[in-house]
């Protein structure tokens, strides 16, 4: 349950699980995939009333960001890497192709805001993994460098890096390679989170602005927590961090507050359902990303005291990533603001994940549970929001 020290400042009491550590593996091995947890459905939090307008009759926005005229586009898909599990020297970098084959067109991902979950160690090898490869039951993933300035050139320039693989290396230290090596992975104009990269006692929140299209700019407050471990994660911004990280990012200098958060199992996610939604609704933030489960949670419109509104997508699922099983339940969430800060229309487009391929699936959006009345568009589903 969630509870708050004070009205503006949440702490979780929830107990939360952490990461064990064994034995070390540095070989090249292959593997059926990280499995979706499904079971994390068994836990649902009440989504509210149903927050459709259905007074008016306005159509889907295009997905062409250069189509979008009045409103500010943010994009969201979830847990994502270029690794094999338990892979020292890893992979070539190819995510750029793997984005071409997946969006040609260069439409379905690029958004004013465009946020990637990075769920791997970022660096060009790892001589000792945190943990000991078991087939289907252990896995560690490290990614190099180029594969980041890849996505940023496809239009990603928010970049989640605080999820249960952030510490996959041991030697040397995940978070510190990490740290070190986002400054070459991203240009000034992206924001990446969740990694502190002047360790303990800084509170990782990133500020930037931002082209929002017809000559004008918004000021974006950005952070990035893995709520599945209570422990102490030295670099890596944990649930132990959350009180302070949610304070500053509700008195953060921005137009836009965005928030990522990764979930470990059934509890943590539901944890991560209610501290998304009470985020929205008492300090302000306007898009929750949630990732953990492998698949897709449901959506969720959160109206504030004012009238205004945010949104929880409580988990995009998977998106590019080998070393993921192969389903059909992922999503790329979409949410749209009027100029004014009005939540307008929210859009899912589903998405297929195979191996190192990712496509549009053939699983209809509609199915997401929400308090929206989903409608068909062109590759997903939208509804407009009252």
């Amino acid at each position: 349950m969630f509870s708050y020290a004070s009205r503006r400042v949440p702490f979780i009491v929830a107990s939360i699980l952490a990461l064990a550590c064994s034995a070390p593996s540095t070989e090249d091995l292959v593997d059926a995939g990280e499995p979706v947890e499904d079971e994390l459905g068994a836990q649902v939090v009440d989504l509210g009333a149903d927050q459709s307008d259905t007074t008016v009759d306005r159509a889907a926005i295009p997905l062409d960001v250069s189509q979008v005229t009045g409103l500010v586009d943010l994009r969201g898909v979830g847990d994502s890497g270029w690794a094999n599990t338990h892979q020292g020297t890893p992979r070539a970098a190819a995510f750029g192709t793997a984005l071409d084959a997946f969006d040609p067109s260069g439409t379905v991902l690029r958004g004013h805001l465009s946020y990637i979950n990075w769920e791997t160690v970022v660096g060009e090898s790892c001589t000792q993994f945190a943990s000991r490869y078991v087939p289907g039951k252990s896995y560690a993933f490290i990614s190099r460098v180029e594969n980041l300035r890849q996505a940023e050139a496809h239009g990603f320039n928010l970049v989640g890096l605080s999820n249960n693989h952030s510490r996959d290396c041991s030697v040397p230290s995940a978070e510190a390679l990490t740290a070190r090596n986002m400054p070459d992975a991203l240009s000034a104009a992206a924001l990446w989170a969740g990694i502190r990269a002047d360790g303990k006692g800084s509170q990782d929140i990133k500020l930037g602005s931002f082209d929002v299209g017809e000559g004008l700019t918004a000021k974006v407050a950005f952070a990035s927590a893995y709520i599945g471990s209570r422990r102490d994660c030295d670099m890596a911004v944990c649930a132990s961090d959350l009180p302070e990280l949610l304070k500053r990012l509700a008195t953060s200098d921005a137009d836009y507050r965005i928030l990522s958060l990764h979930s470990m199992d059934g509890a943590t996610q539901a944890e991560l359902a209610r501290v998304g939604a009470d985020a929205v609704r008492t300090l302000k933030v306007d898009v929750v990303y949630g990732s953990g489960p492998h698949v897709w949670k449901p959506v969720q419109v959160v109206e504030r005291n004012d009238g205004t509104k945010g949104v929880v997508f409580q988990s995009l699922g998977n998106f590019l990533h080998p070393s993921l099983a192969a389903q059909g339940k992922n999503y790329m969430g979409r949410a749209l603001f009027s100029r004014d800060h009005a939540l307008k229309q929210v859009q899912l487009v589903p998405i297929r994940n195979v191996a190192d391929r990712a496509s549009l699936s053939d699983v209809p959006g509609s199915v997401v549970p929400a308090n929206l009345a989903w409608r068909a568009m062109p590759k997903g589903v939208f509804a407009n929001v009252k």
